[in-house]
């Protein structure tokens, strides 16, 4: 009884030997191809972003006078709105004494 167990064993054995040298003799005979495509960014994305405006840094006077507010999303939209006024107006000073206008304080 042992040997016959031992001899069905032997035979699965060899049967996948088998099988796992025909598949390596199939890949070597028609290995697979694998491509790869490499996406580089198109040239004029890069000079777009060389390209980008830089921002200007809020000057301390102007930090210190929107620093007043007591809370802080009303800080945040003070600072939104003098970058927005620097944008409009071309420069610091300008858009510190529109602040203080809209405040009726200037």
């Amino acid at each position: 009884m042992l040997t016959l167990l031992f001899l069905m064993i032997l035979v699965i054995l060899a049967l996948n030997v088998g099988a796992l040298v025909f598949a390596l003799v199939t890949l070597a005979k028609n290995p697979p191809t694998i491509r790869a495509e490499i996406l580089l960014p198109a040239p004029n994305v890069s000079k777009q972003i060389a390209e980008a405006p830089v921002i200007a840094p809020i000057p301390e006077d102007v930090l210190d006078y929107i620093d007043q507010e007591s809370e802080e999303h009303a800080r945040i939209m003070r600072r939104n709105r003098a970058r927005a006024l620097f944008a409009e107006l071309g420069s610091w000073d300008s858009a510190y004494r529109q602040l203080q206008r809209e405040d009726n304080l200037g």
